[in-house]
């Protein structure tokens, strides 16, 4: 089974827009990363990125994701629920506003998934695990909006961080909860109570508001 773990970085705190997205294939060592692709919008002065991705730019990375679902590639991410949002800024036309909702709803958002109630295999602290995840907020905007390739250079290593602990963070999860390739999909969660409390011993109250609430939020891709 391949997994492509993705993160998408805010141009900054409260910012409606993505600074670029990156993508690497996880490998069989927890510790490290496979290739990573960054796409992101080049032009700025001496090789500089510009602050935020082009429209050219998010849809080719909407079809990038989009095929690799199609192939059977499993796409992990931490908070994808939250930063796919910042692609629908853009003016996207109907068939790419489709192709992101079905990445959506077929990818493994793992902080999602946290929150659901996903346990960790016996001898794991994942709870302590959990506050080292990467925060949003903590984004060096400052360095990405410097406008020099050096500088932007930190910002990209901080989305590679991302990457290295959502590859830990998937190795430290019970692997039965990917046997079948879908079964804690953001679509899977959203698609009612019995998922949740198969998946994650939720009570079927519980599970329902939870599997509503990510109804709601999957909407807004539609």
């Amino acid at each position: 089974m391949t997994w492509v773990a993705v993160a998408v970085e805010a141009v900054a705190v409260g910012s409606c827009f993505p600074a670029y997205s990156m993508c690497c294939t996880i490998t069989s060592d927890a510790d490290s990363i496979g290739s990573v692709k960054l796409h992101s919008s080049g032009g700025g002065p001496r090789s500089s990125w510009l602050p935020s991705m082009s429209i050219e730019v998010v849809t080719t990375t909407i079809d990038y994701l989009y095929e690799l679902v199609n192939e059977g590639t499993n796409i992990v991410s931490w908070g994808g629920l939250d930063f796919f949002k910042l692609f629908l800024n853009f003016d996207l036309n109907p068939e790419h506003r489709r192709r992101l909702h079905h990445v959506l709803i077929t990818h493994f958002d793992l902080k999602t998934a946290y929150l659901f109630g996903l346990n960790s295999k016996p001898g794991n602290d994942i709870e302590t695990f959990f506050k080292s995840a990467p925060v949003a907020e903590n984004f060096p905007s400052d360095r990405w909006l410097s406008g020099v390739r050096s500088w932007q250079m930190e910002a990209i290593q901080y989305s590679i961080e991302t990457l290295v602990f959502l590859s830990n963070f998937f190795y430290k999860l019970d692997h039965a909860y990917f046997e079948d390739g879908r079964n804690i999909s953001v679509g899977a969660l959203a698609n009612g109570d019995i998922v949740a409390q198969q998946t994650f011993s939720r009570g079927a109250t519980c599970a329902r508001r939870l599997s509503n609430s990510l109804q709601d939020e999957i909407t807004n891709f539609i």
